[in-house]
């Protein structure tokens, strides 16, 4: 199993500033080595409610190899604040496939939600709808097709 800490990021960020559809100036760009920590404990707690019946340390021990897969053959894109790129508001994880991008998930914390953080990943990430997604939320069946992560990677990974 992968250690989360270890996991290849860019160190060189690329980044996007953007308004959205508040007044909260957001910054898009690359990972950095520290922020692998939060997106996979943040992906890691947030993703539970698909298994409410599951004991916490069973599903840990599920979706910490799936998680890592994912970021490993991923681009990520960061949603961060532009004075203080430490502060993240959300994240965004896009795997280019054979049959264009798949999101494997989209995180925004919650006190900068329904702020047109997610829109602004997306559209960074070249992700446009109907979208393809391989771990379901809440709202997910509002913008696409849900695709089971064992089910994509039969088919759509090279």
């Amino acid at each position: 199993m992968n250690n989360p800490t270890s996991l290849s990021v860019e160190t060189a960020p690329k980044s996007t500033s953007c308004e959205p559809e508040a007044s909260l100036a957001v910054l898009i760009r690359k990972p950095v080595e520290a922020d692998v920590p939060l997106i996979y404990n943040s992906w890691a707690r947030s993703y539970k409610h698909q298994f409410k019946k599951m004991a916490f340390p069973i599903y840990k021990a599920f979706i910490e190899p799936v998680i890592a897969d994912c970021i490993q053959h991923s681009e990520i894109l960061v949603a961060c604040d532009p004075t203080d790129q430490d502060e993240i508001f959300g994240y965004i994880v896009v795997e280019d496939t054979i049959e264009g991008p798949v999101v494997h998930y989209v995180y925004v914390k919650s006190p900068f939600r329904r702020l047109g953080i997610a829109t602004m990943l997306c559209q960074n990430a070249g992700v446009t709808r109907p979208v393809t997604f391989t771990h379901q939320s809440r709202h997910s069946h509002l913008y696409g097709v849900y695709l089971p992560f064992i089910t994509f990677l039969q088919t759509l990974r090279d």
